[in-house]
């Protein structure tokens, strides 16, 4: 069964549901208009997570689903952790999928428990023949920026593979 809690946030204006699921409650606007309880449209970022857009003192803000019902649902979030997806469903947002770990364990748990083979950066994913080939152009002399418009990341992220910073925690 769908349960409906305050979004913690903002809970005069927002619920979230044990499902994943948001909507603005009802309420009368700034012009004296009444705004019936609405369903949010979600959407899905190019990671793959769903996404709520919420405007809170008139400024859009948008915020992953999965951070909302954890918070909502579990507690606040420490400031050194993120929110991982227990079964590797980035969409499942339930509260009993939800868990808050740090960056290095969130990685760890997806190479062992969900057999990941990559790296994660932004929007991108790095495999180990990504990063094979990365090493391989770099050894023919080309710049950071060039390789990164070989492979589809950025100078940084070169940079990082290269001094071996991305791949050190796992």
């Amino acid at each position: 069964m769908e349960e409906w809690k305050p979004v913690a946030f903002c809970p005069d204006g927002y619920e979230v549901s044990s499902l994943g699921n948001l909507r603005a409650k009802p309420k009368i606007d700034a012009k004296g208009a009444h705004r019936k309880e609405r369903a949010l449209i979600l959407r899905t970022n190019a990671d793959g997570y769903k996404i709520g857009n919420f405007f809170i003192n008139g400024k859009a803000k948008h915020i992953g689903v999965h951070r909302v019902v954890f918070e909502s649902f579990v507690g606040q979030i420490p400031h050194d952790c993120e929110i991982n997806h227990k079964n590797g469903i980035r969409d499942d947002n339930r509260p009993c999928n939800l868990e808050a770990i740090s960056h290095a364990e969130n990685i760890r748990y997806s190479k062992t428990h969900l057999g990941a083979d990559f790296a994660t950066y932004g929007n991108g994913r790095m495999t180990p023949d990504q990063r094979q080939e990365i090493f391989s152009l770099a050894a023919q002399g080309l710049s950071h920026r060039a390789i990164g418009k070989m492979v589809g990341f950025s100078k940084t992220q070169i940079s990082n593979v290269l001094s071996h910073k991305c791949w050190g925690i796992i």
